[in-house]
């Protein structure tokens, strides 16, 4: 393992730097005023004026005045570290570029200037209250590469761009990422990046800075904007962390969106309404959406006030194809908890979140028209019910209920009506569960609704196809006007 810390191509120049400005010294100096007067003693004048002088025969003080004095070469030669075995940093340095290809490479409290590229093949990189700045790009890949962040002081300040591709994940639980280029992660089906407890990641440019990812897999647990450029940041698809603080800064997406805020009156917004990141909080009054209603991020808190979608509401992100929509998953979160919220759809739902939503959905009702399709896009639990939330299906017209994932433990109805009038009813497929009062006595059900355990019957009485997926204990008589298995 080779390395050269920052020494000057050519030495020589500082001894003949040093030698010409003691010649020049030396011939200021007078030396007749330090030899002995008539009464044998030193002048005191002189050491009055220089009592403050450095000693010129201290080795060590001539050395640090020349390297302050004489500015280090251009052309100093900075040389790669290349590290395939244990390496541990005793002090600060510096290199060219940085290649870890096998075993630990501990910071050790230390400083590692990379002023070229950071490239980690291999190994694993053990910040340990260290301090790594890379002036080029960074790079992780390779399942056998790890990142090793756990302590608040652990600090990795990246330059250029951001690279991440299928390396180990455990371990960024602490510490800080800031990043003042773009960020890829090109982790195509395991080990995406995945930032986990106290981990922040800064994004910090003065430029455009762009965001790019394959799915919702990759994950921030904080990120914060400090971007400040006009463009700001630039996602491919919605940001998936555990919060998002903007800091007023600006994110877009393929679509141009906009990020929630705090009614203070009863608003309608004419044709749809795309929202991409804060909350959106009704705050007690009647948000009205003309047209479909997509949550590709953010928060709808609806907060003790009535949210009415005339088209559809959709828990997704889109982008456009061809002219046509093309739906992906969302980071979006649905906050029903008061026992006056209301959710009107005239349209169909669709939930496509990444983030559950056990303990989001625990009161009030939604009503809805059309079709009901929840999708396992990320999280099994994106819409799990419970408590005295409601969902009511009052449609004019055939409706179908879809679960990609329900479970009484998963995503399910707590307690369900059915209103549907017409004659073709209501279509279930898949499973879908309901863990409270299981309600209908006139809609037309094909397909069967799963009561779990706790799930009850109104009046004692359903009409419809029953599945008891678990042991059940009736506590009255049941009327069941359909097949039971």
């Amino acid at each position: 393992m080779n390395i050269r810390l920052n020494k000057v191509k050519n030495f020589g120049k500082r001894v003949l730097a040093f030698l010409l400005s003691v010649t020049i010294i030396s011939q200021m100096i007078d030396f007749s005023v330090l030899s002995p007067n008539a009464a044998g003693n030193t002048q005191t004048d002189i050491t009055t004026e220089n009592n403050n002088a450095k000693p010129e025969n201290n080795e060590a003080e001539s050395e640090n005045e020349i390297s302050e004095s004489i500015p280090i070469d251009e052309d100093v030669v900075l040389e790669d570290l290349d590290i395939a075995e244990n390496y541990t940093l005793t002090g600060d340095i510096d290199v060219q570029n940085l290649n870890l290809r096998g075993g630990t490479l501990n910071l050790n409290n230390h400083t590692l200037t990379v002023h070229g590229n950071a490239d980690f093949t291999g190994g694993v990189l053990y910040v340990n209250k260290g301090y790594l700045e890379c002036l080029g790009n960074c790079s992780f890949s390779n399942t056998g590469c790890d990142l090793k962040m756990d302590n608040v002081n652990d600090y990795i300040l990246v330059n250029g761009t951001f690279t991440w591709n299928r390396a180990y994940n455990n371990y960024i639980t602490n510490g800080t990422i800031e990043l003042k280029g773009d960020f890829f992660d090109n982790s195509n089906y395991s080990y995406y990046f995945v930032s986990h407890s106290d981990n922040k990641v800064i994004l910090s440019g003065n430029t455009k800075q762009t965001l790019t990812f394959n799915s919702a897999n990759t994950y921030f647990e904080s990120l914060e904007i400090n971007n400040t450029s006009d463009e700001g940041i630039y996602a491919n698809l919605p940001i998936a962390a555990g919060k998002i603080i903007r800091n007023g800064h600006n994110i877009t997406y393929p679509v141009a969106g906009k990020f929630g805020w705090t009614l203070e009156r009863d608003q309608t917004i004419d044709g749809d309404l795309y929202l991409i990141g804060d909350e959106l909080n009704l705050n007690g009054h009647t948000l009205t959406v003309t047209g479909n209603l997509v949550q590709g991020a953010g928060r709808v808190n609806v907060n003790n006030g009535t949210l009415n979608v005339e088209g559809d509401y959709r828990l997704q992100s889109y982008t456009i194809s061809n002219e046509e929509k093309v739906y992906n998953y969302s980071v979006g979160q649905l906050v029903m908890t008061n026992e006056s919220d209301r959710v009107n759809i005239g349209g169909d739902f669709v939930t496509g979140s990444v983030k559950g939503h056990d303990g989001k959905l625990t009161n009030g009702v939604m009503t809805v028209k059309g079709n009901f399709t929840q999708l396992n896009t990320g999280s099994e639990q994106n819409f799990a019910a419970s408590n005295n939330h409601k969902v009511v299906f009052d449609g004019s017209e055939k409706q179908t209920i879809s679960f990609a994932s329900g479970r009484y433990d998963q995503s399910h109805f707590a307690n369900v009506e059915f209103n549907n009038s017409s004659e073709d009813g209501i279509e279930i497929t898949g499973t879908a569960v309901a863990v409270g009062e299981i309600s209908n006595s006139e809609s037309n059900i094909t397909g069967y609704i799963d009561a779990d355990t706790t799930a009850t019957f109104r009046n004692n009485s359903v009409k419809g196809n029953i599945h008891f997926s678990r042991s059940y204990t009736l506590s009255d008589n049941l009327t069941i006007n359909g097949d039971v298995k």
